[in-house]
């Protein structure tokens, strides 16, 4: 103040910037990091996520919302929980309820063999009529039990191209990219201490969309988020689960055999390959300093 206090003329404040990111792009997903030995990011995702995630922005986007909540868990268990195939028909009751997950519904998944990122997609035509009898028999609960007052939340339009209706895409370490019919998101975990993590939603549709289907994509984001009809369970299943592991001591140990992270062979569902890529990622990286 009045010419006294500052740095002195000496001060270089380019000298004394901040420490600078490295930022790259997929589509209009924009990733950073502050380490100069990682690799380029198209090799980092390898070229099976990096078309997942073209397939998602086909088009300039636009954001249409944006949620955060705390979960008290371990970030690892919500990583596990974004790549457990298992779980979608078991936990998610909305799913099973009305339709959206069914075991002889078509499905694929592909796993990144160096750092263990994971997409699962399921297939839906608009066009074929559903099989009532045959959904009874594969939920046990009949079409009739339970029905919504706008059912317009289940419409499915194909926007992007083709006739994939859900798409959970986990890119490692801490990224979901999401398609639940026309809620699409991205999910961002960041860590906050060993036993909690908050988790950022992010929610966007393209540049021309009509007003119309923002709207039925903002009545498709029930469905996900912190109190989501599909999504609020996971939160509370990870909190759980990370009480329930810990031992006499606040610890426990589980054994996991990384070694068979291999791509599916069989439908999306029925086996633990993406769960054990993450883990073979996660290792790989932490051993890195160890020169194992």
């Amino acid at each position: 103040m009045v010419g006294k206090g500052g740095m002195p003329a000496s001060f270089d404040i380019k000298a004394h910037r901040m420490m600078p990111l490295r930022v790259d792009k997929v589509g209009d997903m924009i990733f950073a990091t502050f380490s100069d030995e990682a690799p380029d990011l198209r090799s980092f995702l390898g070229p099976a996520m990096c078309r997942a995630i073209e397939r998602i922005f086909v088009r300039p986007t636009k954001v249409i919302g944006r949620v955060a909540q705390r979960i008290e868990a371990n970030w690892k268990l919500y990583a596990e929980n974004s790549r457990d195939s298992y779980h979608g028909g078991l936990l998610h009751l909305f799913y099973t309820t009305f339709g959206l997950w069914r075991p002889a519904q078509d499905s694929k998944a592909e796993i990144d063999e160096v750092y263990g990122s994971h997409n699962s997609f399921q297939i839906r035509k608009p066009q074929q009529a559903e099989d009532a009898e045959k959904h009874k028999e594969e939920t046990a609960r009949p079409l009739d039990a339970m029905t919504l007052l706008d059912p317009t939340l289940l419409e499915l339009r194909q926007d992007i191209g083709d006739d994939i209706s859900l798409s959970i895409q986990s890119i490692f370490p801490s990224v979901v990219l999401q398609q639940i019919g026309q809620a699409l998101a991205v999910r961002h975990m960041i860590v906050r201490e060993p036993g909690a993590m908050d988790l950022v939603w992010t929610y966007f549709g393209f540049q021309d969309d009509e007003e119309e289907m923002t709207r039925h994509r903002l009545r498709a984001i029930n469905m996900g988020g912190p109190a989501g009809y599909v999504s609020l369970e996971d939160g509370e299943a990870v909190e759980i689960c990370t009480d329930g592991i810990k031992g006499p001591d606040g610890h426990s140990l589980i054994l996991m055999d990384i070694e068979k992270a291999e791509n599916p062979t069989v439908p999306m569902g029925l086996d633990e390959n993406a769960v054990r890529g993450f883990w073979k990622g996660y290792l790989k990286l932490m051993r890195a300093g160890e020169g194992q």
